[in-house]
């Protein structure tokens, strides 16, 4: 493949799901010119006159979340030319216009200078709290505008502010029911019929011991979180079941046997505690105290800048470890261990507010210069901050408070993104990143249809910083916006993922984990 530089080049592999589960793309060796759309696979740019040269070994791939596929590898050379015109982008209103293929990126007054014969794609982005208004000049289109280069171009982007956040559109927790019974293996729920066509690439699941995905974000305890959050004793009783189920594969290490591998991630003392809220039985508390101690061996109390590996879900589970043996125990070790993993967030994070980690480090990376750029992530900080809360409830810490604070500010003005950046589909839905920094974003992975999996749990961290803000004195408006931005989006998560197809689960679940963590961020919203 060829181009000359200072014109457009782009790529498209055709890739489709039988199911039309959300499809993931990634790219190895990217061209430094290029930009790449993890949701499409498209990968689009134009390389300068400084680009000339051969770009090999290009790898496109692509997964459904079980499964992944690879093209060949390829090359593209740039070669010499091109006549230039200038292009003139004004933005009127809280917004900006972008075209990252041709390094377009515009929040007032801009002039570029753009080869004949290229197709401009402008890109549209309202600011929190706004809307995109219309096009003028040389693109009058809707939403994206489209234009060939021919001459000078003169072309405005208008917003406009909000007069009020959208609404959920329904009862969060009756659409959260529907899912549960798939959750709980009731696969023909809702008038379906699964057949043999329906398998793991779906979400299908046994209880069998090499099988831990569905485990990961504390399953036992999802049980005991719908029992309280509905009175049923169905819910009870399945929370017994699974708890009896997880606690006869903890290992003499505190590790669960179907992981295995020494894997933390899937070791919680969580449902240990509420075991003994529930009964008063007090039997198995050796067992929740070998999941402590290896996660109080595994993971430092205190921050070390050389870290190799640092993600805010380990820091979350160290926590909740420490805290809910703190609850069961009263153990004033827990309890210092809990203040200490508190204060290596604020640590971490520092001036900024978000605990911003390299790439390389939170294991998504290891070559730069995706490596060295620093991110966090949203979801996994939701996570800590479900555990933090915990810990705010026992001890009254406001360094907590301050915490998500700082956290739901960062993340209003850097990790929310209008769902047209990835799919004109969902132009409108406000939509959290997976990994983002300041004014940037890991564009391998994110933005995409699969972040919306996870808006009920970010929604939770909004929800918990309205009552921070409310106790520190500060305006929580900003945070009652983003939070019911975040419940519509949830609302059309749980539309994308109600199916028509009989021979498979109405409410579908793919990765089975995926209800975990959205129970565990509605338990959030419900406190």
């Amino acid at each position: 493949m060829s181009v000359v530089a200072g014109t457009r080049y782009w790529f498209r592999p055709k890739a489709s799901d039988p199911e039309g589960q959300a499809l993931r793309f990634s790219v190895v060796n990217r061209p430094v010119w290029a930009s790449f759309n993890p949701s499409t696979g498209r990968i689009s740019g134009t390389p300068g006159a400084n680009h000339v040269g051969q770009y090999t070994d290009i790898r496109i791939r692509v997964s459904d979340g079980l499964k992944r596929v690879s093209l060949p590898a390829f090359a593209i050379n740039v070669l010499q030319g091109g006549t230039q015109h200038q292009v003139s982008v004004t933005v009127n209103g809280p917004g900006r216009v972008t075209d990252t293929g041709n390094g377009i990126d515009c929040a007032a007054t801009c002039s570029y200078s753009i080869a004949e014969g290229l197709t401009l794609n402008l890109t549209q982005q309202a600011a929190a709290g706004a809307h995109f208004s219309t096009w003028s000049g040389n693109c009058s289109t809707a939403q994206q505008c489209s234009v060939s280069v021919s001459g000078p171009l003169n072309i405005t982007a208008t917003f406009e502010a909000d007069t009020s956040p959208p609404p959920p559109s329904g009862n969060t927790l009756a659409k959260l029911l529907n899912f549960a019974e798939t959750w709980d293996r009731n696969w023909n729920f809702g008038g379906h019929a699964v057949t043999a066509a329906f398998n793991e690439s779906y979400g299908k699941w046994d209880y069998t011991e090499s099988t831990y995905e569905p485990w990961l974000f504390d399953r036992a305890t999802v049980g005991y979180r719908l029992f309280e959050l509905t009175g049923n004793s169905r819910w009870s009783n399945k929370f017994l079941s699974d708890f009896a189920y997880y606690r006869a594969r903890i290992d003499s290490q505190g590790i669960f046997t179907p992981k295995g591998q020494g894997d933390t991630k899937y070791s919680y003392v969580t449902p240990f505690a509420l075991y003994e809220r529930l009964t008063g039985d007090q039997q198995y508390r050796p067992i929740a105290k070998r999941i402590y101690d290896r996660w109080v061996s595994e993971w430092p109390s205190n921050y070390n800048a050389n870290t190799s590996f640092w993600t805010e879900r380990e820091m979350a589970f160290a926590l909740e470890a420490a805290v809910s043996w703190l609850e069961m125990t009263g153990d004033a070790g827990a309890r210092m261990r809990a203040d200490a993993l508190v204060n290596q967030w604020s640590v971490v994070s520092g001036s900024s507010g978000a605990p911003l980690h390299t790439l390389a480090q939170h294991g998504e990376e290891f070559d730069n210069p995706y490596a060295s750029m620093k991110m966090t992530s949203s979801w996994m900080a939701a996570l800590y901050f479900q555990a933090a809360r915990r810990y705010y409830a026992i001890t009254n810490d406001t360094r907590v408070l301050e915490q998500v604070s700082k956290y739901a500010d960062f993340m209003n003005q850097h990790g929310i993104v209008d769902g047209s950046a990835f799919n004109q589909g969902y132009a409108g839905v406000k939509v959290p990143y997976y990994l983002y920094g300041i004014g940037t974003f890991y564009d391998r992975v994110t933005p995409g249809e699969g972040d919306l999996d996870h808006c009920l749990d970010v929604a939770g961290i909004f929800k918990f910083a309205i009552f921070a803000k409310q106790q520190l004195g500060q305006s929580a408006s900003t945070a009652q916006t983003r939070y019911a931005q975040m419940k519509a989006c949830s609302d059309r998560n749980f539309s994308d993922w109600t199916r028509d197809t009989a021979y498979l689960p109405k409410y579908r679940l793919s990765p089975p984990r995926k209800f975990n963590w959205q129970l565990r961020g509605y338990y959030e919203d419900a406190q």
